[in-house]
């Protein structure tokens, strides 16, 4: 059971009645995740939405040859999941903690949609939040179908500039789908340029520099 004053301040839920904050607390459990631990196998049978407390959650899909294919990064006070309750799917990718402590408010999905989904200020919410979501993907696919590796580097560190210095290069190659030692080689000439420091992690010193790659 998740406390109703924590549920009353997630903006999904804030126009609910009391009544329902209640019953919803019900059906909440927090669930706190290590950095490198799944939350939830693409495939699996969606059991639970989640809204992401503290912390970052990467989704990805894996190929046959067990390559990893990165498809976002989620930051805290978000949904997670939505998608399977209004599709009524499997989960469709793999969801892994990606920063030390992840905290998640698990909630009952089959409950959830039973009881809350018909909520027309809820179900708005949850539009809003795969609107959103539809977004970031179109963005990500942008930088993904970009054939120049340095603007797709680029705009990653402006995307996260305000997170970059706690990321590291291993974790930006791998979601950008290219490799270590391309990645160090594009930073090294951006470093050169005096745009940034690609010490591990990146320290940006030359935002509009950075810009002019994009």
């Amino acid at each position: 059971m998740v406390e109703i004053n924590e549920l009353r301040n997630i903006k999904y839920f804030k126009k609910l009645s009391e009544d329902k904050i209640k019953e919803l607390s019900k059906i909440c459990n927090t669930k706190v995740f290590k950095k490198g631990e799944i939350i939830f196998y693409e495939g699996d049978s969606a059991d639970f939405l989640y809204y992401l407390k503290n912390g970052s959650v990467k989704v990805f899909k894996s190929q046959n040859d067990l390559k990893q294919i990165h498809i976002t990064k989620f930051s805290s006070n978000l949904l997670i999941a939505e998608m399977t309750m209004l599709e009524e799917i499997d989960y469709p990718a793999t969801a892994e903690a990606c920063s030390q402590k992840v905290e998640l408010i698990e909630i009952d999905l089959k409950k959830f949609k039973e009881n809350f989904l018909s909520d027309p200020d809820v179900l708005l919410e949850m539009l809003k939040s795969l609107t959103m979501k539809i977004s970031k993907l179109m963005h990500s696919i942008d930088m993904e179908t970009s054939t120049n590796i340095d603007i797709k580097i680029s705009k990653y560190i402006l995307e996260y500039e305000h997170t970059i210095d706690s990321i590291k290069h291993k974790q930006i190659a791998s979601e950008l789908n290219t490799t270590p030692e391309t990645l160090s080689r594009v930073l090294k000439k951006m470093q050169q340029n005096d745009i940034l420091e690609c010490t591990n992690p990146i320290v940006i010193k030359n935002k509009c520099k950075l810009c002019g790659y994009c």
